[in-house]
Formats: structure tokens, C-alpha cells, sequence
């Protein structure tokens, strides 16, 4: 189940300009629906992503946090508009340069679910389109 790897693209935002910083994640569970949602007389595209991360992976950081480290080096966080890539990938410059990516999805919330009573349930969850 949590046999997937993952590569994380968090937004640095810098003085001299923003970059991608990415992080390459192993053994993290992905799920992908697809569906529709029938509505009043309108059909729409329901698709979804969800990235569950352990968190005996070491390296998250709240948002808040994340972005006031003077040092990001193995560190990450799941905040609203950073994007997850299926895979392993490469550093980018920015966005587009996963244009040719299948399997990607802007973060549009997350969760810290740490009050499991089995300590190795206790996860990140990534969701978004």
C-alpha cells in the first residue's frame, strides 16, 4: 500500500527570486479518482488526488515554519499550490516544466493526522487535483 514514490515541489520565495526546491519521498501511498458528480442538470468532473505520507519520514515542516528556514535542506511541507509529482523527478525551474507530466497535483489542502492509536498510522495527507 504505501509503495509509491513521490517528488515534491515546495515554492521558495527568496529576494533574488523564487525557485522550486524538490523532494524525493519513498513509501508514501497515492490514490487517484476519477468520477463524475451529477448535479441539477449540469455533469461535472469530480477528479481528485490524495497523498498519504508517514510520519516516520523525517523532513516535514508546517508551511509557517518551511518558509522562514534559512536552511530547507531535507526538509518539505504540503502547503496549498505546491505540486506532487508521481515519480521520481528532477529539479525544475518552474511550473511548466512539468507540462509533459501525467500523474501531478497542486496541493489544495492538507492534514496532520497524529492522534492514531497505532503510532505508525499516523500520517500527512496531501489532497488536490
Amino acid at each position: 500500500m504505501l509503495n509509491t514514490t513521490i517528488t515534491i515541489y515546495n515554492l521558495v520565495k527568496a529576494r533574488t527570486g523564487d525557485t522550486y526546491q524538490h523532494t524525493i519521498i519513498e513509501g508514501v501511498h497515492w490514490e487517484d479518482e476519477k468520477g463524475i458528480r451529477l448535479g441539477d442538470t449540469v455533469v461535472k468532473s469530480e477528479n481528485s488526488i490524495s497523498v498519504v505520507i508517514p510520519m516516520s519520514i523525517e523532513g516535514f515542516e508546517l508551511p509557517s515554519n518551511f518558509q522562514r528556514l534559512s536552511d530547507k535542506t531535507g526538509k518539505w511541507t504540503l502547503r496549498p499550490g505546491d505540486v506532487i509529482v508521481k515519480g521520481e523527478h528532477q529539479e525544475i525551474t518552474d511550473l511548466s516544466d512539468l507540462n509533459d507530466v501525467d500523474q501531478k497535483m497542486t496541493i489544495a489542502s492538507y492534514e496532520v493526522n497524529d492522534q492514531a492509536l497505532m503510532s505508525y498510522l499516523n500520517n500527512y495527507t496531501a489532497n488536490g487535483k
